[in-house]
């Protein structure tokens, strides 16, 4: 069974280490993790170089597909964030190799808690 603490932990990993190399996409993405959305953008463009690379509108594509009523306006939050960072932090090309795999982590963890929390009612 998943305990919550085990849950709670993933996630604080998650959003510590973004504060440390993308803090301007932390303070959009950290508060909507447990979204699926979130968590499938984080783990296709694995950068967020990448994910600058992308326009507005492809995000709006992506986003709107698991997240219909937030998708423009995270697209837009996102896309400001991204042009708000200036500076490269040691470690970001480290970190497109972590932050999917720490992406997975985190939607493993949360799919075994929906899918416990499924079979108990």
């Amino acid at each position: 069974m998943i305990q919550p603490s085990k849950l709670y932990k993933q996630a604080t990993v998650f959003a510590d280490f973004l504060t440390q190399i993308y803090p301007a996409q932390e303070r959009v993405l950290g508060p909507r993790l447990d979204h699926p959305a979130v968590l499938d953008l984080l783990q296709r463009p694995p950068s967020p170089a990448s994910t600058a690379a992308a326009s507005e509108k492809s995000l709006v594509n992506k986003l709107s597909k698991l997240a219909p009523r937030m998708g423009k306006g995270l697209a837009h939050e996102i896309c400001l964030a991204l042009s708000e960072q200036t500076v490269i932090v040691p470690g970001t090309n480290a970190a497109t190799i972590v932050l999917p795999r720490l992406t997975h982590q985190l939607a493993a963890l949360r799919g075994q808690r929906d899918d416990v929390a499924q079979e108990v009612e």
